[in-house]
Parts: structure tokens; sequence; C-alpha cells
């Protein structure tokens, strides 16, 4: 019985099923190259979302965490990443 090595086994199977053999190494390049890209991709920037203050009645009710920074400013972050501010001296008319 003829014990070849794990490299010639791969040659001889290169060398008999050669179309075989270049799919797969174009396909293992490939998957590479996606799986390198998506590995480094950097982070999509931070986007903010401005209006101006309106008063009345809130329609959706936020829970999260939060603090009183100063008497007159609430600060409520919620679990989105997002801070949103209250000023109780621009809401008044």
């Amino acid at each position: 019985m003829n014990k070849l090595s794990f490299a010639h086994r791969i040659r001889n199977y290169v060398k008999k099923h050669k179309i075989k053999s270049v799919l797969l190494l174009i396909i293992l390049i490939l998957v590479g190259y996606f799986a390198v890209r998506a590995a480094t991709k950097a982070p999509s920037q931070t986007q903010y979302v401005l209006s101006k203050m309106k008063t009345g009645s809130v329609i959706q009710t936020v829970s999260g965490t939060g603090r009183s920074i100063l008497p007159n400013q609430i600060d409520v972050q919620s679990q989105a990443s997002g801070s949103y501010y209250f000023n109780r001296r621009e809401c008044r008319r």
C-alpha cells in the first residue's frame, strides 16, 4: 500500500481535475476577499435629526434612564444611543 503525503494527494487531484481546482481556488479567493472586506469595513457615520421645538401633547412615551443636569434642563438618553434635550425656558410662551 502506497501512502502519499497530503501535498502529493492534493497535487495529483489538481492535475486530474484542473477545471474543478481552478473554480475552487477562485471561490476561496472571493470568500477571503469578502470576509476581509466585511471585517475591515468602517462603521457608519452617526446622523442627527434636528427640528424646531413645538408645544403640545406627547404622542409617544420613551422609557429609559436619565438624570437632571440643571433645574431647567432634563437629559433623557434612549437605548438607541441617542439623546433628547428638553429646555423648559424655550417651551414657555
